[in-house]
Order: structure tokens, then C-alpha cells, then sequence
């Protein structure tokens, strides 16, 4: 029972990640970003989306204003999480 309640909430955080917004990049905590992944039983591997969806808001030619994903961050929170 508890596995059939879990699923609906992975499938709407992984579909959280889909939506983030330029803001949201910019000012993410990866480290939390991490832990809350892990606590949800997501796979670290969903950091790689995040970190495209977050790359697409930087245009070619023009100052980044989203900085990079810190990856060693969000990897020391998903092993805590």
C-alpha cells in the first residue's frame, strides 16, 4: 500500500524538474536540491536533467546569468538524503 502511495509523488517531483524557471535555476541550492531527490527515492541520475533544463536558459553569445549546477553539492545531499 505504502509503494502504490509513493509512486504518485515521484512521478510529480520528477515532473517538478521539468518546470523549473529561469529564477529557480539561478538561485537553486543543489545541495538541498539533493537530498530532497534522494528523500524521494529519485535517482542521482535526474541531476542531468536538471542540469540541461537549468543550461538551456544561458544563450550562446550573452553573459550566463544561471550559474553552473554544482554537482559535487547535489551529490553530497543526495547521499545524505
Amino acid at each position: 500500500m505504502k509503494n502504490l502511495l509513493l509512486l504518485p509523488c515521484v512521478i510529480l517531483l520528477s515532473s517538478c524538474v521539468s518546470q523549473l524557471s529561469a529564477p529557480q535555476c539561478a538561485n537553486m541550492d543543489w545541495h538541498e536540491q539533493g537530498y530532497k531527490d534522494a528523500s524521494f527515492g529519485m535517482s542521482p541520475g535526474d541531476l542531468s536533467r536538471a542540469s540541461q533544463l537549468c543550461a538551456g536558459y544561458n544563450i550562446p553569445g550573452k553573459e550566463h546569468l544561471i550559474p553552473p549546477v554544482n554537482k559535487e553539492a547535489y551529490q553530497a545531499g543526495w547521499r545524505k538524503g
